[in-house]
């Protein structure tokens, strides 16, 4: 028997896993050495996103993850944040030519869509016109920083209506589980609107901790199961292919072949010229070479 989720209902696991197979995919594409995810709605997302991508391409390097608050209370200045604004990046990355990708899971213009994915764009080109005030101002604390490979990334809102925590005491989270009726998720961090900080806090309530942690196992478990799920099924999709190209190849060569001699030993089919089968022989036979060719480049 396998492991077993500890607060996720199998509703939310199969919306999970369904969003994180489509994300990691176009992530991947994008290749970015960095992802930092906002405070602090996105920061779950990281947990799904890391062990689906270690299921999905195993013999790859993963992104390195970090959390970012630079928060909406804010308008984005360096120097509120003094010199850690700098230190928080150098210990981070110090090579500020590395591609970075932000991950915030709200888009402004598609809030209602249940957690559609969104494809990756160009931090600095796309997030001047943005109505997303964090993608737009944690691009604009990156540009700061020095960084000018910058992407951004927004889906997963709307995955889950029980996700809640980061602010809220535990007595706030247990009158609302009394009046919905249902268990709420904690999330394991916050932002930290009073002292910036551009790492925000760690959940220290021991309960709210301790179903936080709960919350982290479920998510990775999702990230896990769902990258399993799509690399069988691009490792089964990649094998009928194989299959058929195998087939187009062998029946282009033979078929390329029966013309082809056909046409040398005089034994013209029916009334068909000898150009004809020339050239049906010869196009059938590229055909076979090239389904061939194809067939053993990808294996």
């Amino acid at each position: 028997m396998g492991e077993q989720y500890q607060v996720m209902t199998a509703e939310d696991v199969i919306s999970y896993k369904e969003w994180v197979k489509k994300a990691v995919q176009q992530l991947h594409e994008s290749k970015p050495d960095y992802i930092f995810l906002t405070e602090s709605s996105a920061v779950p997302f990281g947990w799904t996103l890391k062990n689906a991508w270690k299921a999905r391409y195993p013999n790859e390097s993963v992104p390195k993850f970090f959390r970012t608050s630079i928060t909406h209370g804010i308008d984005f200045n360096a120097h509120d944040y003094f010199s850690s604004f700098y230190d928080y990046f150098d210990k981070r990355v110090a090579d500020k030519s590395k591609k970075v990708l932000i991950f915030d899971e709200y888009d402004k213009d598609n809030n209602g869509l249940n957690g559609a994915v969104y494809r990756v764009k160009d931090g600095i080109e796309n997030t001047i016109k943005s109505e997303n005030n964090t993608l737009r101002k944690n691009v604009s604390a990156f540009r700061t920083a020095g960084f000018k490979n910058i992407l951004t990334f927004s889906g997963g809102y709307g995955l889950s209506k029980q996700v809640y925590g980061g602010q809220q005491s535990l007595d706030w989270i247990k009158e609302k589980e009394k009046i919905t009726g249902k268990k709420l998720y904690v999330k394991p961090t916050g932002k930290n609107y009073d002292l910036p900080d551009l790492g925000g806090r760690i959940e220290k309530d021991p309960i709210l901790k301790r179903r936080a942690l709960d919350y982290i196992h479920d998510l990775k478990l999702a990230g896990k199961e769902s990258g399993i799920e799509a690399r069988q099924e691009f490792e089964k999709k990649k094998s009928l292919e194989g299959k058929v190209t195998s087939v187009i190849s062998i029946g282009g060569l033979l078929g390329g072949l029966l013309f082809l001699s056909s046409n040398i030993t005089g034994n013209v089919i029916d009334n068909m010229t000898n150009s004809s089968l020339n050239w049906i022989g010869g196009i059938l036979f590229i055909i076979g070479l090239i389904a061939g060719f194809v067939y053993f480049k990808s294996r």
